[in-house]
């Protein structure tokens, strides 16, 4: 428990107050046998001519003791009336410091104890959180694999060299300028951060909500766009969001590169819905942002350290990954009207919020904590292999 020091009486007391027990300290200090005078002027009593006198009961008190024999405490007192004054102010003193010490330690320990324990409930309920959160990616990585009869066994955790990367266009604006803004950036050994972000979760249908089971897009697209200040919900982005039919009436399936594939608000898993890459989200995120003092960029087919050098700069940083976080097998081979494209059905889209030498963090929309650390080379793998897709917001200069 922490203790805090004694606080100043005089910090407590109304001038009156404090300047009658400055006289009774400084009284204090001369009071002796030889001092008395000095000490009744302090107190700004009336000054006894003579130590006799000083020592004299007052008059009212005279008759009732006129005829008394005084033994004991009683002639101790009259014949030690000085001590005894230096004793009775030492009472007055140490009863009122003593007095707010001991209220100001309760108040201040009751505080503490409070704090404390508020502390240990919230830590306690962001790991309880965090443990439903990675129980529910589980299953939702499981639920993918069954929905497509795959043997979760022999597909999971795939190695990532025996893993073909999805086909994904390439960005049309090379972003020469921003590259050169985080050029200098040190995202060396030993830096890191991590980013207070707004925590938006796909399938929450609370107040009015829609649950998106294959909205991850639109889902952590609202998180970078709320971080930049902008209000807007995953209900609002997904409406805006252009979208084509898995399969078209040409028999052709629909293509990510150019718009959401399917039905966002599927059952995780049920192939209701697929995907939208890169391209079709930068662009409906610069739609929110016009007029605004920020811009989007596109930094797909970068290497992952201008990621991190965003973040080291502020920015958290939308892409798409695996829903397992490192290389998943689960592909296939589309034919599509802009040709044959290949892709992943463990894809999953997710914002990284931070970053230290072994974890990079993360805001998962399957889950409701934010800062979830995951391993940085495996993450990193699974982001190649789904493209090497990632957009920013970044302020204008």
């Amino acid at each position: 428990m922490t203790k805090h020091p004694p606080v100043s009486i005089f910090a407590l007391q109304t001038p009156e107050e404090r300047a009658r027990t400055e006289r009774l300290a400084e009284a204090l200090e001369e009071c002796g046998p030889n001092e008395m005078k000095a000490a009744y002027r302090r107190l700004g009593l009336e000054e006894p001519a003579s130590p006799e006198q000083a020592h004299a009961l007052p008059e009212s008190a005279k008759s009732e003791h006129s005829e008394r024999k005084e033994t004991g405490f009683g002639q101790w007192l009259r014949t030690h009336g000085a001590i005894a004054a230096c004793l009775a102010i030492a009472v007055v003193i140490g009863g009122v410091y003593l007095g707010y010490n001991v209220g100001w330690d309760g108040a201040t320990d009751a505080a503490t104890a409070a704090q404390e324990q508020a502390e240990a409930e919230a830590e306690a309920t962001e790991k309880t959180q965090l443990a439903k959160d990675l129980e529910q990616r589980e299953k939702n990585v499981k639920t993918r694999y069954k929905k497509l009869g795959i043997d979760t066994k022999s597909a999971d955790r795939v190695p990532a060299d025996k893993i073909n990367p999805i086909t994904v266009d390439a960005v049309k604006v090379k972003p020469a300028t921003e590259l050169k803004r985080i050029g200098k950036v040190d995202v060396s050994k030993g830096t890191g951060i991590k980013l207070d972000v707004p925590i938006v979760n796909q399938l929450d249908d609370s107040n009015g909500g829609r649950a998106l089971g294959d909205g991850c897009e639109v889902a952590s697209l609202a998180m970078l766009l709320q971080f930049a200040g902008v209000k807007v919900t995953k209900e609002e982005l997904q409406d805006a969001m252009p979208t084509v039919p898995m399969v078209g009436e040409d028999g052709l399936r629909g293509n990510p590169n150019k718009a959401f594939v399917g039905n966002m608000a599927g059952v995780p898993g049920s192939q209701g819905g697929y995907s939208v890459y890169h391209a079709p989200v930068a662009a409906l995120a610069q739609d929110y942002l016009l007029n605004r003092s920020f811009k989007v960029v596109d930094l797909s087919g970068q290497n992952f350290t201008v990621i991190l050098k965003e973040l080291a700069s502020g920015n958290p940083v939308w892409v798409i990954t695996t829903t397992s976080m490192q290389p998943d097998l689960l592909e296939e081979v589309w034919e599509t009207a802009e040709g044959t494209i290949r892709v992943n059905w463990m894809l999953h889209s997710v914002v990284v919020t931070g970053y230290n030498d072994k974890s990079v963090f993360i805001n998962d929309p399957y889950g409701y904590t934010q800062n979830v650390p995951y391993d940085r080379v495996d993450f990193e793998a699974a982001w190649k292999l789904m493209g090497s897709q990632a957009v920013v917001i970044v302020p204008t200069e």
